[in-house]
């Protein structure tokens, strides 16, 4: 995705995470494959798409910015939806994490 964009527009500097899935499960119900399949769309997508625009942008010095959507349920629970919910939760702290890291560094 990363490489496409490049050849589309010359560059990258900015990335915009907003794929999101979710399904009502009780949670007693909830399979395991259910659950990894929220995860790797809302949570495990994220990381991969922050990861290879990081990679981009530190390696080519370029000042850009990356957009996570969530959601209030980083913040709410939301009973049935424990895999959203969880999900979400995780985005929020990545996200978080990864500013930290990231923010400070400045090209020159």
């Amino acid at each position: 995705m990363i490489d496409q964009a490049v050849q589309t527009y010359g560059s990258l500097d900015v990335m915009i995470n907003h794929a999101g899935i979710e399904n009502e499960v009780p949670t007693t119900e909830m399979t395991l494959d259910n659950w990894n399949k929220v995860m790797s769309t809302n949570l495990t997508g994220m990381f991969l798409g922050c990861h290879d625009a990081l990679k981009y942008m530190t390696e080519n010095e370029i000042e850009g910015s990356i957009i996570n959507m969530s959601s209030v349920h980083q913040q709410i629970p939301w009973p049935h939806f424990v895999h959203y919910a969880a999900s979400k939760g995780g985005a929020k702290l990545l996200t978080e994490t990864l500013a930290l890291e990231y923010a400070p560094k400045k090209f020159e």
